[in-house]
């Protein structure tokens, strides 16, 4: 998307998700030690206001998420392997900046009301606790972004509206422009679906092999021996009168194995004909 644009800051370590406590508590010194809000962008976001337990702050959450959510995949790649971080209890106002804490929270009330807001199913997110001496950050995490998806907001709320569709493209989650929400629209049209083939085996497998060498000779010494088939399986019907006492008196019949009893060729089994149009075998 045309306003999606990044900040060019120095990444510090956020090529990737962090994993773990260590990892974490690193990259909030990191942040802390900068001494403001610099790296903020589509990626990051740094709250020390935000009241968990409260429907005004959950409202703000929900809409950092859908905002991520709907960022183009390409765009958010680069950082954090395309996950967005939110960052609750970094206090920036205080000199030097502190931990300022996130505050208690009921985790089964905050996961009810951000889904009020962001629909079920909705974007995938999760919070993760970090304690750093006896202070608790709360990372709020959300999965990348998907092509084939936009996520419009569900319900009314602080700073939030009903139908609105949000994106982060820098620094600020804000309601989708016309051209944004058109560029969208066309990441959705023009995405592949993921097509997931799961084969298995049920019942006795056997393997069948075949020589064409082998298939080629034998149709070649079958057609020797037969010669072509005949191209109708049917007998003529017997001619009568005159024209059956005309015939030769004997007549050496042979059939090919597995031809058609009614089709014959060559010589073998000796027959008599008469007259009366009966065959009497010798």
């Amino acid at each position: 998307m045309a306003a999606e644009v990044d900040d060019g800051m120095s990444a510090l370590h956020m090529d990737r998700l962090p994993t773990g406590t260590h990892h974490w508590r690193t990259l909030v010194e990191e942040l802390l030690a900068v001494g403001d809000d610099r790296h903020e962008g589509h990626h990051l976001e740094l709250k020390s206001e935000v009241d968990l337990s409260t429907k005004t702050g959950r409202a703000k959450i929900a809409k950092f998420i859908l905002a991520t959510a709907n960022r183009s995949p390409d765009f958010a790649a680069p950082r954090f392997g395309g996950h967005a971080v939110m960052l609750v209890g970094l206090d920036y106002s205080s000199t030097p900046p502190a931990i300022g804490g996130a505050g208690r929270f009921d985790d089964k009330d905050l996961r009810r009301e951000v889904t009020n807001f962001v629909g079920d199913p909705g974007p995938a997110w999760d919070y993760q606790r970090i304690d750093i001496d006896g202070s608790e950050v709360v990372a709020i995490i959300v999965d990348p972004p998907k092509q084939a998806a936009i996520w419009p907001c569900q319900r009314d709320g602080e700073n939030v509206r009903n139908g609105l569709i949000y994106l982060r493209p820098g620094a600020e989650s804000r309601p989708a422009n016309g051209p944004e929400v058109t560029a969208m629209l066309n990441r959705v049209r023009h995405a592949q679906p993921a097509v997931e083939v799961d084969v298995q085996i049920l019942g006795s497998v056997w393997a069948v092999g075949f020589d064409p060498s082998a298939a080629i000779a034998q149709f070649t010494m079958r057609s020797v021996i037969c010669g072509p088939p005949a191209r109708a399986h049917r007998r003529p019907p017997r001619p009568a009168g005159p024209e059956l006492a005309s015939r030769p008196a004997h007549c050496r019949v042979w059939r090919c194995p597995g031809w058609p009893a009614e089709t014959t060729r060559g010589v073998g089994t000796n027959f008599k004909l008469r007259s009366t149009t009966t065959r009497q075998r010798r």
